[in-house]
């Protein structure tokens, strides 16, 4: 009680400790810890998509992403998605990944679907902090990381709402990380 007090009471300390606790998970996940590279270095390839603009947007594109992408000049791709997404599955078979993610970006001003987008990321953290609570987990689950890295990846201001962002954000897995991950793995002789 007096630790609550102190510091402004049980909303401002729980703000204030998840801060600390997601932050500890985003360092330890991008930027790495404790003598360990950083578990995933996100690559993120942006598209606009143009499914909520006028017919001209979506033959020319928008004035705002030439201004600040062509600068010098440039040109438009069209991906087919579907045939993107099965290059996409075949690349995700061949090589190994910690993340690997394509989908609509989602802005902060969408209350509503960041909830539904990103609600595992909340389910995830709250069985982490319960068991951390009860001292039964000291290091952060697995099923921590995938919401996190979609949350993290994908969640952009207000203010680039008109680009209607699709990404693919992929993380190769390191050498170094696949050394450390089997040095903290028994090997069973199979």
């Amino acid at each position: 009680k007096r630790y609550l007090d102190k510091h402004g009471g049980l909303a401002s300390t729980s703000l204030e400790q998840t801060k600390k606790i997601m932050g500890s998970f985003f360092d330890v996940t991008f930027t790495g810890a404790m003598n360990f590279p950083p578990f995933a270095e996100p690559y993120v390839l942006s598209f606009c998509a143009h499914t909520y603009h006028s017919e001209y947007v979506k033959k020319n594109g928008l004035l705002s992403q030439w201004r600040a992408y062509g600068e010098k000049g440039g040109f438009a791709l069209i991906f087919d998605t579907k045939r993107l997404w099965e290059c996409l599955t075949a690349e995700q078979k061949t090589y190994r990944y910690s993340g690997f993610y394509l989908g609509d970006v989602v802005y902060d001003d969408q209350s509503d679907n960041f909830e539904t987008e990103f609600g595992n990321l909340f389910r995830a953290l709250e069985s982490w902090v319960r068991a951390f609570a009860t001292d039964s987990v000291t290091l952060p689950p697995g099923d921590v990381f995938s919401p996190l890295f979609n949350a993290a990846t994908r969640f952009k201001h207000r203010g680039f709402k008109e680009e209607s962002e699709v990404r693919l954000t992929v993380s190769p897995i390191s050498e170094e990380i696949d050394k450390k991950a089997k040095e903290l793995t028994p090997q069973n002789d199979v």
